[in-house]
């Protein structure tokens, strides 16, 4: 569980639809997630990082999150 007043920041790194590659993003809501790394993809299993992302978020916590430069991944 994630302690909102903890001041403790998470991290994850996936291949997100959009948003900065390799820079590390300081994400402090789900709206934020989806503004800045978009929908996740609706198919190979991409919305398992995007699903963990938001339930982090969900429960109060931040998160740096950092998009991969997966060239092959669909953007749906």
């Amino acid at each position: 569980r994630v302690q909102p007043s903890s001041g403790k920041v998470g991290g994850i790194v996936a291949p997100f639809a959009k948003g900065p590659i390799d820079v590390p993003t300081l994400v402090e809501s789900e709206n934020d997630l989806l503004n800045i790394f978009g929908e996740p993809y609706p198919t190979d299993k991409h919305y398992e990082s995007w699903l963990v992302a938001s339930s982090y978020l969900a429960y109060g916590g931040s998160l740096r999150v950092v998009r991969a430069d997966d060239i092959n991944a669909e953007t749906g």
